[in-house]
């Protein structure tokens, strides 16, 4: 993304983060306890003969009482979603309490998204608080769609067959493709650093955006894999560091 681009959506969203985009002390977005293991090195074979997700009582105890939380924050925000049934895989993917997200208020998705109830909670927000409010300002019409791509699928980064596993293993991951808005053409994610436009600067303000609700974001001028999407997601790192690029 052109740096410009990027910087004039910084400067038109830096009023209204501070009032809304900024989450409150203590509730930043983060992913419930990923059902597989948090030290890099503890991905060995040993994970293939006990699957990770398999948790105890204590842990599905704990892991409920933030859930329910979450799912009340989740209801106000206006998400349209139902509960889904564990995700357990034969490997160290899945989620032991993901929701199916369709659409939030108005705005539909145009494949639903199975994530974690954390997941679609980020998701719901900078919808209503970044991208419906950049469609009005920049593309002068009313955001009614998603164009959703990948969320649950037990792959690595990138769709390499080594390396990470990529957050989309863990529901904890979103793609999409592109916006549709009121009476106008969807607004694809592509590359746009030849044509600033008004789609250009929506674009860049909706990205720019997501890094206030997401540890990862992702997009077109990254790497050759995300130049037709938004990669969003919440992977925990050290120190609260975000990969914005």
């Amino acid at each position: 993304m052109p740096k410009r681009l990027l910087a004039i959506a910084i400067m038109l969203l830096g009023v209204s983060a501070a009032h809304s985009i900024e989450p409150a002390p203590g509730s930043v977005p983060v992913p419930q306890t990923r059902p597989t293991e948090r030290n890099p090195g503890a991905e060995t074979e040993k994970s293939a003969e006990k699957p990770a997700n398999w948790s105890t009582p204590q842990d599905r105890a704990a892991a409920d009482e933030d859930l329910e939380l979450c799912l009340a924050e989740l209801r106000k925000s206006g998400a349209r979603f139902k509960r889904a049934e564990p995700i357990r895989e034969e490997t160290v993917c899945g989620e032991l309490a993901p929701v199916v997200l369709t659409g939030i208020r108005s705005i539909k998705l145009s494949q639903p998204a199975t994530l974690t109830c954390q997941m679609a909670r980020a998701v719901s927000h900078w919808v209503l608080e970044v991208a419906a409010p950049m469609a009005t300002l920049f593309v002068g019409a009313e955001l009614t769609g998603l164009q959703t791509g990948t969320s649950y699928q037990c792959r690595r980064q990138n769709g390499s067959g080594i390396g990470k596993l990529s957050e989309h293993a863990f529901a904890n991951g979103l793609d999409v493709h592109g916006f549709l808005v009121e009476g106008k053409s969807p607004v694809a994610v592509i590359s746009r650093a030849k044509d600033p436009d008004e789609n250009a600067l929506f674009q860049a303000a909706v990205r720019g955006g997501a890094c206030a609700y997401f540890t990862t974001v992702l997009g077109p001028g990254t790497n050759d894999a995300h130049d037709n999407h938004f990669h969003l997601d919440l992977r925990p790192r050290r120190g609260g560091y975000r990969l914005c690029e």
